[in-house]
């Protein structure tokens, strides 16, 4: 390995070092909460079709983070599931409406993705951006049944 590969390698892994220490010290903080190295590599994580997750009205924003004060879920009656998500929503049979805790970067064009795996849950706000600033949220997802376990990431990338 010549010394140009070597430099390039150590400022690469320098960089991914101090992204996992800033992350890792988020993850005290709000609601973050990473899988484990080997959880992430499982390959029997599948995302959730797209049409079962929905981003809640600015309105309810801070009822719902109030729902979700002392719990990472809330199943949610139908009048609920009105008031928070106002737009129109498919429904499937055999499907439930849950609030679930999310984080999102702020000043991003960033996206959510829900991960499952059996009936573990992982919420993910993935964003590019030169800056992170993480702000609690929530969403609604259509689910079979309650999660056993919700993890609450965030994927940033310059």
């Amino acid at each position: 390995m010549t010394r140009s590969h070597r430099a390039s390698l150590f400022l690469l892994l320098s960089v991914v070092l101090l992204t996992m220490i800033d992350l890792g010290t988020l993850a005290q903080t709000g609601w973050l909460k990473f899988r484990s190295a080997s959880e992430r590599h499982n390959n029997t994580w599948t995302e959730v079709p797209r049409h079962r997750v929905h981003s809640i009205s600015a309105e309810m924003k801070s009822e719902a983070l109030r729902l979700l004060e002392d719990k990472p879920f809330r199943k949610l009656s139908s009048g609920e599931v009105a008031r928070f998500v106002p737009a129109p929503r498919p429904t499937e049979d055999g499907l439930q409406p849950f609030l679930l805790r999310a984080e999102e970067n702020l000043g991003t064009n960033g996206a959510f993705s829900v991960l499952t795996n059996g009936s573990s849950l992982v919420v993910r706000h993935t964003s590019l951006a030169r800056h992170s600033s993480f702000q609690k949220t929530a969403l609604v997802v259509d689910m079979h049944e309650a999660p056993s376990n919700l993890y609450v990431e965030v994927s940033v990338a310059e």
